[in-house]
């Protein structure tokens, strides 16, 4: 029962593994056949334009180009980046984006996982922690950070003459460097007083530190910066002079939930729409093959627990494996079926193919065990005497002797027992030795092979004479 119970329960986890993988793959093709169809039309509709003076009547259609980011564009004047609290200034053709950012020393409470045991530390945070909550009292932080972090910015950021969208600008202010800032960028001169500059690495510091060791309360200030740079972009051009994300459409899977691709590619540096197209395949290929690897793997496994319910065997197994590997490509063609039915066709093919060759493959196999049970059980022929003589000693055991082949040592003893003379010559060491090993004779009978075998034996080795002294 407790076999059933586990055939069973590997058969339904089986199962899951297999619809899990199958869901995933054709979500993960479905984006990869679209994104391959997307990548094709792009390469056969983009346009190399200058950012510099846009042409109405591309708009709608692909266009690319490459050009240095910056706050404002040629028409207009370069607006300023100004700290509110510490009146550093940089100019938006500089300076992308202008962030402040503060820490503050200050104590930190640590639970044990499970025990009613506090732990406290020390040191700089970006945020503040409330003290009173505290276990211990005496661990008291401040009840505000004196200055908070902020961020200035161009409300547009151009490439050129087009306005850059939002998912590019957040793509692009990601990395900042820091500035190195001296007291006398401090517009305020009571802050400037106040502060002292640390240069490694260069920051302001406002605090009461004793011999560099930091006390609670002390807090740290410094900027950074995200400096222009050049950065290639392919997409839709839109009438208000801006860049959005293109979008194919299928008519074939206008019907369906899943019909619609879009994506706007860029990346840093200057690249041509070969090279761009190229970049956006190899960005997408490692997570596109370690789906389909992992989906793979779940097929295989699958298939093969559910094989696995009622006969065991080698055969069933393979057989099971291969259905998992058959599902696996026919989800992949599937798929690709849709978009390339070139691509899918070859998939599917081959998938049909590895299919039958493991059929046939299980099937020879299983021909060739039942071939070599045959020849097994047909084995040697028992005469008909020895059969009846044995039947019932060989019905009595729930074993056949002929599979163990074992090897007997019987002691025969061929002499009476000894006498004082042949006592006193044991305490001879010049006789003891040999009397000790002739003392007996030990004849191995081997019990291996079939029943008439043994019984030849056995009246061989008693007719045997024992050997003299």
């Amino acid at each position: 029962m407790a076999r059933a119970d586990f055939g069973c329960g590997g058969v339904i986890f089986g199962l899951i593994l297999m619809y899990a993988a199958l869901y995933n793959l054709f979500l993960n093709e479905r984006k990869a056949a679209q994104r391959y169809d997307a990548l094709e039309r792009v390469n056969e509709q983009a346009i190399t334009v200058s950012p510099r003076g846009i042409d109405p009547s591309n708009d709608g259609r692909l266009v690319h180009f490459s050009v240095e980011v910056s706050g404002a564009n040629d028409e207009t004047l370069p607006p300023l980046l100004l700290d509110p609290v510490f009146g550093v200034t940089y100019s938006t053709r500089d300076c992308l984006r202008l962030e402040r950012r503060t820490e503050l020393y200050q104590w930190r409470e640590t639970k044990r996982f499970g025990e009613e045991i506090y732990s406290y530390n020390s040191w700089w945070y970006p945020t503040l922690a409330n003290s009173s909550g505290f276990a211990d009292p005496s661990h008291e932080n401040p009840d505000s950070m004196r200055f908070q972090g902020h961020t200035e910015a161009p409300e547009v950021l151009w490439a050129g003459d087009y306005q850059l969208p939002g998912t590019i600008v957040e793509w692009l202010v990601r990395d900042s460097v820091r500035i190195g800032v001296t007291l006398e960028d401090i517009a305020d001169e009571t802050l400037r007083n106040e502060s002292r500059l640390e240069q490694f690495p260069p920051h302001y510091y406002f605090g009461n530190s004793i011999e560099g060791i930091p006390t609670i309360g002390d807090q740290k200030v410094w900027f950074v910066e995200k400096l222009p740079e050049v950065i290639t972009v392919v997409g839709t051009q839109t009438t208000n002079g801006s860049i959005e994300a293109f979008a194919v459409n299928d008519s074939a899977l206008e019907s369906t939930m899943f019909y619609e691709f879009s994506t706007l590619i860029y990346e840093r540096g200057n690249w041509t729409i070969q090279e761009m197209m190229d970049l956006a395949d190899q960005s997408y290929h490692a997570r596109t093959w370690t789906i389909r690897w992992a989906g793979l793997a779940f097929m295989v496994v699958g298939g093969w627990m559910v094989s696995q319910l009622g006969d065991r065997s080698f055969c069933r197994a393979l057989v099971g494996v291969g259905v998992g590997f058959a599902l696996w490509a026919g989800t992949i063609s599937a798929s690709w079926l849709i978009h390339r039915p070139t691509i899918g066709f070859i998939v599917l093919g081959v998938s049909m193919g590895i299919l039958l060759l493991c059929g046939i493959g299980a099937s020879l196999m299983k021909k060739r065990l039942e071939t070599q049970t045959d020849d097994a059980s047909a084995g040697e022929v028992i005469p008909a005497s020895i059969q009846n003589a044995d039947a019932r000693s060989v019905e009595s055991n729930d074993y056949d002797i002929s599979s163990f082949p074992v090897a007997v040592a019987i002691p025969i003893e061929t002499n009476p027992p000894p006498t004082r003379s042949s006592r006193a010559s044991h305490n001879n060491p010049r006789v003891s030795r040999n009397s000790r090993s002739n003392a007996s004779d030990f004849r191995p009978l081997d019990l291996g092979g079939g029943i008439s075998n043994q019984v030849e034996r056995v009246t061989s080795w008693l007719s045997t004479p024992a050997r003299p002294y």
